[in-house]
């Protein structure tokens, strides 16, 4: 040890050592400003030394801090004291879970109380997007008041180098051991590792699950479940050894065995994939077994009191005899919650699919079919009935979205080609019900009500139904204040349920077909599944929530809880997210489960000309848009900051995010760069009004408002060179297509500075003006797919196609020799050769490069061009998920959430 007792860091004075490890030396020390006592760990030199790693461990330890629940160590802060780095911890009484197991197995009753409260620390911390990493019974502490705290949360992140931040590291380990010996730290870390960390692959938080069923095994056994003489031996038995099941004693509840099995998969797509599941099968297990699974003394009360209660009853009802009596001893057979994984064709991945946010899966009321989105292109449906084997593609469905059955189960209907159609499950061609229908996501969502028609939502005009055999549409709902979305209708009622999204926020709302009957269910909240349960799924501040529901009364609970469940949402229904899952009313959900992003950041990555990737950029914010400063040194970049939107800058070199505004519930928009490099332009805009404003980012100073006007998505793109024009797209009210308008931030005070420099029948969207100021590229669908065109600016004559398969999210290069565009959904770079002397001539458009990127969002960019034209910095696609997962008697964990939460 380095420090003796007394020594004196800043406020804090060293009363003793407590051990050392891989992380660091860690001492006893009282906080002289609080009077309490702390744990303060040293770390080491490499660490303090290395300003890279220093720097990772300072956005750390802040993640760290943010968590706070009782059965978490604290961290109190990070500090430089005297030369020193100290990580200042809550100081944990009592002895570890490692020196309790020397004394062996831990009775049932017992290990499964401190399983349940390492469950709910590793829920708290999962929930937060933090990974333990090295959950072992060394880092777990036993207070004397009986409770579980789990050390070092997210610490081997924290620790390790940049470049291997997601894989293992056998060579170090954060965790504290008393011994201090480096191999029985390693031989520790090993024994606790997944088989991925095993291999030194990237880790999420299922690497801490199998971790929790390693702890649990060992504290029902008191046998190390992973052991060898070597590291190798070790990590050898981690990837080799099945568990050996007998060790498990008569005791252990079968529910604890099944949990045990389900955290023990190798594989980490079959694993449980929620440490929330885990905490409910605890809890059910709680007096599941026989009076044999409780302690003895127990089990003796239990039985005295059944016999005493068995006498009389047995005297009660002596007359019918002693057998009826004992046969209503008998309990009934709990209900089994099943999960299963429904693997996905390996050219079908799940996919929403669509230009705007969609719903790609639907379960038929009786929970025997159900049917998904697939494809990693142009998606189409597929059917999967519960009793084959595999799913099967429905033809004539490519380029369908938001499917939905029909009450009775043997119609399915999408949207496809701004049409709504309807496709027997028997087989045979789709049968068109109406034309002329929205696009595919918002304002695409339905529901077939009982009474034979089809309610979906139209995005700024409301909710519409028509008949499902085909005629002419009705109004449902309608208000110019606000928007009606994704309607659910309840079974065997008139009513609907859907969400309204107005300026103030979200609100479900209630309203029967004939309207007469209207009610405000929930307030900041989204996206309603009715239950047969007698409940009522939704989303709120980004999360699933339950409720208890009276669908005749239409009355929801005082009490929401959350709902432990790691489902893919579509992130692009910016502060309404879009979850991917269907329950029937037998009680059976399905879910597509998260994928590679988990809708948390927005990777980027370098490419060059020639396709070859390099370093990579991880931005904090879901779905983020961006544009590079005229440096090339920053980023404006908006996006999803858990529930909220956020705008900011991005340093590329310092990898720093900058917010430049506080919190919003708005849609992600584009922020744009003036040419000095010092302002920024981004938009705001409710259901009935558009505001564009500057921002300095240098000063901090409000926004300014330059200009406010009617439209329900206002989307800038660029400025002028000469910071006199802002060209940026508007959707007309009337019409709800997008024109593109122009700002003249020179006009006279009072004037009219904006105008509409493009407005047709079509939607024209993106306006990138020319570095010459002469020439303004735009997307258009007037030729029935979004092409990139070229039109003389201000006049807008001469227009010029460019782009001849697609294209979306025009750039010009700094010399004005290039246009660039994606095509084929954004996953290919194009490029096109532009000159304009003495006439326009545009070139045949290239390929570039191609890969999974995403080149153009619904309102702004996914990738910039670098000041030389040289590199571009495009948004990797996050990995569709590969299977769907099936949870049936789903309804058996939702009274369990609500009664808990009584």
């Amino acid at each position: 040890m380095s420090l003796s007792s007394g020594t004196r860091l800043g406020p804090y004075e060293v009363l003793g050592p407590l051990g050392a490890g891989g992380m660091g030396e860690v001492y006893r020390a009282r906080d002289t400003r609080l009077g309490r006592d702390v744990a303060i760990k040293l770390l080491p030199a490499e660490v303090a030394q290395d300003a890279e790693r220093l720097a990772r461990f300072r956005r750390e330890a802040h993640l760290l801090a943010s968590l706070n629940h009782p059965h978490i160590a604290a961290v109190y802060g990070l500090e430089e004291l005297d030369g020193k780095l100290l990580l200042v911890l809550e100081l944990v009484e009592g002895e570890d879970l490692a020196e309790r197991l020397k004394r062996g197995a831990i009775p049932v009753d017992e290990a499964l109380a401190i399983a349940k409260q390492i469950a709910e620390a590793l829920e708290e911390a999962h929930e937060k997007g933090i990974v333990h990493r090295d959950l072992k019974p060394a880092n777990i502490k036993l207070t004397p008041e009986g409770k579980a705290k789990v050390l070092d949360f997210g610490l081997a992140k924290a620790y390790a180098a940049e470049a291997d931040a997601d894989k293992a590291d056998v060579s170090h380990s954060p965790t504290l051991t008393r011994a201090g010996s480096e191999l029985g730290v390693i031989l520790g870390t090993a024994a606790y590792m997944s088989p991925e960390q095993a291999r030194g692959k990237p880790v999420d938080k299922r690497a801490d699950i199998w971790a929790f069923g390693v702890v649990l095994f060992e504290m029902l056994t008191g046998k190390r479940l992973f052991q060898g003489e070597t590291v190798s031996d070790t990590l050898a038995a981690v990837l080799k050894t099945d568990p050996d099941w007998s060790l498990l004693t008569a005791e252990t509840p079968a529910r604890i065995r099944a949990l045990l099995r389900r955290c023990l998969t190798r594989d980490p797509r079959l694993r449980l994939r929620d440490i929330g599941e885990a905490r409910l099968d605890l809890i059910a297990s709680d007096g599941e077994g026989e009076a044999s699974h409780l302690p003895a003394k127990a089990s003796a009360r239990r039985s005295a009191t059944a016999a005493l209660a068995l006498g009389l009853v047995a005297g009660a009802v002596v007359a019918l005899g002693i057998r009826e009596a004992l046969d209503r001893r008998v309990p009934t057979a709990a209900v089994r919650v099943a999960r299963f994984p429904i693997p996905l064709p390996s050219d079908a991945p799940f996919n929403p699919g669509g230009f705007y946010p969609s719903s790609a899966l639907a379960i038929s009321r009786d929970g025997s079919k159900v049917a998904f989105g697939g494809g990693s292109q142009r998606p189409r449906l597929y059917l999967r009935r519960i009793d084959e084997l595999a799913p099967r593609p429905i033809p004539g469905t490519e380029g369908a979205c938001d499917p939905f059955f029909s009450p009775d189960g043997n119609w399915l209907a999408f949207f496809m080609d701004r049409t709504l159609r309807k496709v027997s499950v028997g087989g045979g061609d789709p049968i068109f019900v109406a034309r002329e229908m929205p696009e595919c996501g918002w304002g695409g969502l339905a529901s077939w009500t009982d009474d034979g028609r089809i309610v979906f939502d139209w995005w700024g005009v409301g909710l519409r139904a028509v008949p499902a055999e085909g005629g002419p549409l009705s109004v449902v709902v309608s208000d110019g204040a606000e928007m009606h979305l994704d309607p659910q209708a309840l079974p065997g009622t008139d009513i609907v349920l859907y969400l309204a999204q107005a300026d103030d926020g979200h609100r479900i709302e209630a309203i029967s077909l004939n309207g007469t009957r209207k009610k405000t269910l929930l307030r900041n909240a989204s996206h309603a599944r009715y239950l047969a349960s007698g409940h009522l799924l939704f989303m709120r501040d980004g999360g699933l929530m339950l409720a208890r529901f009276d669908k005749d009364r239409l009355e929801v609970g005082a009490t929401a809880v959350s709902v432990p469940l790691d489902v893919e949402v579509d992130q692009r229904a910016a502060s309404a997210p879009l979850p991917q899952l269907a329950v029937s009313l037998d009680g059976t959900l399905a879910y597509a489960p998260v994928g590679g992003g988990g809708g948390r950041r927005s990777n980027l990555v370098w490419v060059d000309r020639d396709g070859k990737v390099g370093e990579t950029e991880e931005l904090p914010l879901a779905n983020a848009l961006f544009q590079l400063s005229p440096d090339g040194k920053r980023l404006a970049v908006a996006g999803r900051d858990g529930t909220s939107i956020r705008v900011a800058t991005y340093d590329l070199q310092q990898k720093t995010l900058t917010p430049l505004t506080g919190h919003r519930q708005e849609y992600p928009n584009l922020p744009v760069w003036f040419p000095d490099g010092r302002r920024v332009l981004f938009a705001r805009f409710g259901i009935q009004q558009g505001e564009l404003l500057s921002l300095d980012v240098e000063a901090n100073t409000p926004p300014q408002s330059l200009l406010k006007l009617a439209g329900t998505w206002v989307t800038p793109r660029s400025v002028s060179q000469d910071s006199r024009y802002v060209a940026f797209s508007l959707m007309d009210p009337r019409t709800y297509t997008m024109d593109i308008w122009l700002l003249d931030l020179a006009a006279p005070a009072g004037s009219d500075a904006a105008r509409p420099f493009l407005a047709t029948p079509a939607s024209e969207h993106g306006p990138a003006l020319s570095p010459d100021g002469h020439w303004i590229a735009y997307t258009s669908d007037e030729s029935g797919a979004s092409e990139i065109y070229l039109r003389r600016f201000p006049g807008g004559e001469g227009k010029r196609r460019v782009s001849k398969q697609g294209g979306l999210g025009a750039q010009w290069s700094r010399d004005g020799r290039e246009i660039f565009y994606g095509a084929d959904q954004g996953r290919n770079l194009m490029v096109a050769a532009v000159s304009t002397e003495p006439a326009l001539a545009v070139g045949e458009p290239r390929l570039l490069f191609e890969g999974s990127f995403v080149a153009s969002g619904d309102s702004g960019m996914k990738y910039a061009v670098s000041p030389d034209a040289k590199r571009f910095l495009m948004t990797r696609a996050d990995p569709h998920p590969t299977e769907l997962v099936m949870v049936q008697n789903w309804f058996e964990e939702v009274r369990r959430l609500t009664t808990a939460a009584k």
